[in-house]
């Protein structure tokens, strides 16, 4: 197993950022700064051919210090998914003057065994 980059460093913003597409179910998010009061939403993200965005699965995540693994099952309309990372509005802490960067990777092996011998796929 192997973790690979999902494009280049995001940029928290107010306003949805969106990676490459990508494949895969298994997402590790790493924070460049990580005072715990703050948080920020995840989704997957479709830009259908009228440009505009469809989003699903949101949540809201909290910054850390450690980097937070997180299962997105693929949706099977979402033929271009996409990660797509906003920052939660009007937060002490988190304003513009500080730059907050998240890097994703995506683990590249399908199959997962535990120590127990069970296996989580794809």
């Amino acid at each position: 197993m192997a973790w690979s980059a999902v494009g280049t460093p995001i940029f928290l913003k107010t306003d949805w950022q969106y990676t490459e597409p990508v494949i895969g179910s298994y997402f590790k998010f790493k924070h460049s700064s990580f005072p715990n009061t703050n948080s920020y939403l995840l989704a997957q993200a479709q830009f259908n051919p009228d440009n505009s965005v469809e989003l699903a699965d949101i949540q809201e995540l909290k910054a850390s210090s450690e980097a937070e693994i997180v299962c997105l099952k693929s949706i099977p309309v979402f033929t271009n998914r996409r990660l797509a990372i906003k920052k939660v509005a009007k937060q002490p802490g988190f304003g513009s003057e500080l730059r907050r960067v998240i890097r994703a990777d995506l683990l590249t092996d399908t199959d997962i065994e535990f120590t127990n011998g069970a296996q989580l796929s794809q």
